[in-house]
């Protein structure tokens, strides 16, 4: 798989997510060259190239144009280092479970931590899906 990680989140995470997926092939967003580039363009650039850009950005599903596109998108409801750290095996299971295209927001029910969280349900809604994780 080939993530993007957009300039939203720590830099660390390609890092913690590349530990955790050897197999997998993370960029960040300006190791690819397109630092400060627009959403929509950075969406078509990457594209070609990206299997999924995962984001912390929660309004780029409502924002952008996604007909024609096969990369998918993945939103992390926070850019919290700790919490991004933490929540790495839980991005894992939301990663694998996508389909091309698709968007999908995670959301981690309940008062547990994202540490021990199991994906629970996959939850459609008109223009993308909810990857909900319990404890």
């Amino acid at each position: 798989m080939r993530v993007l990680v957009d300039e939203c989140l720590p830099r660390q995470l390609r890092r913690w997510l590349s530990e955790a997926e050897p197999t997998w092939e993370c960029v960040t967003v300006p190791e690819a060259g397109w630092a400060a580039i627009k959403n929509g363009v950075l969406l078509r650039q990457a594209d070609p190239h990206f299997d999924v850009l995962l984001t912390a950005d929660q309004g780029l599903s409502y924002q952008q144009n996604f007909s024609g596109l096969t990369i998918a998108v993945l939103v992390f409801p926070s850019n919290r280092i700790a919490l991004v750290r933490e929540a790495v095996s839980a991005m894992r299971q939301s990663l694998v479970a996508l389909a091309p295209a698709q968007q999908c927001f995670m959301r981690l029910e309940g008062n547990g931590s994202w540490t021990d969280a199991r994906l629970n349900r996959i939850e459609p809604h008109s223009a993308f899906v909810q990857h909900i994780f319990s404890c």
